[in-house]
């Protein structure tokens, strides 16, 4: 009995084992697909950055620049810039425009789908990857002239997309980094200016895009993931428009 009951347990050893062993090879190849998938989104947004250097950033003042932004060369009027971005409305018939925001690595082609879901796992260029791209709400057909724009963006882990937004959380970082530019696929240069951050979830009235705007006044709402006690927690970004 006595060698039975250790053969049963050498037994029970071996499954643990190899049920651990089939799992920690389970988490790596997890891994190994995330990292391919970052890699390849990091690499696809950066090329899409250097295909046109100069399209997004000449007409913007240079110390508005951040650090990971397209060098400024190739021009300085804005109506040149909107020539130049026609290269990223033949990639993809979506695009809308281009977001930086100074003092942080959002750098980014705009796209507006025909529904909130396409661009959550589908990159500007149209690949599968978790990264997607960042997006204006697809009920917003004025794009940036509405009264309030809404901007969705993902919160990656390798810090990339809209991670950055949660320094705005930081009331010291956010006096110290306002500026919000877009530069519309016509383009024309739209600067905000960063007023106010805040914590909430998925069912937040700011989505159902049913509230009243100041008429002297266009307002833009970046929205990303963040950090809670469930998937749906979430953190907005707000900024108004500078008159020009």
């Amino acid at each position: 009995m006595k060698l039975y009951a250790n053969r049963n347990r050498t037994l029970v050893s071996l499954i643990v084992f190899a049920m651990g062993f089939i799992l920690v090879a389970f988490a790596a190849n997890e891994l190994r697909a995330d990292i391919h998938d970052d890699v390849a989104a990091s690499a696809e947004y950066a090329q899409l950055r250097e295909m046109n250097a100069g399209a997004i950033t000449a007409a913007i003042p240079a110390t508005a620049i951040p650090a990971t932004a397209i060098p400024a060369a190739a021009f300085s009027a804005a109506s040149t810039g909107a020539a130049s971005l026609s290269l990223y409305s033949d990639i993809n018939p979506h695009f809308v425009g281009w977001i930086i925001v100074p003092g942080t690595s959002i750098d980014y082609p705009v796209v507006r789908g025909q529904d909130n879901s396409t661009y959550l796992n589908t990159t500007f260029s149209g690949s599968s990857n978790p990264a997607g791209a960042i997006f204006i709400d697809y009920r917003l057909v004025d794009g940036f002239d509405a009264p309030v724009s809404l901007i969705y963006g993902h919160n990656m882990r390798d810090g990339s997309m809209f991670a950055p937004l949660v320094y705005y959380l930081d009331q010291e970082f956010m006096t110290d980094n306002p500026e919000i530019i877009i530069m519309t696929s016509d383009g024309i240069i739209q600067t905000y200016r960063v007023y106010a951050a805040r914590r909430t979830d998925a069912w937040d009235s700011v989505y159902s895009l049913g509230f009243d705007a100041n008429e002297n006044e266009q307002l833009l709402i970046l929205s990303t993931c963040i950090d809670g006690a469930d998937r749906n927690s979430r953190l907005l970004v707000y900024a108004g428009r500078v008159a020009s």
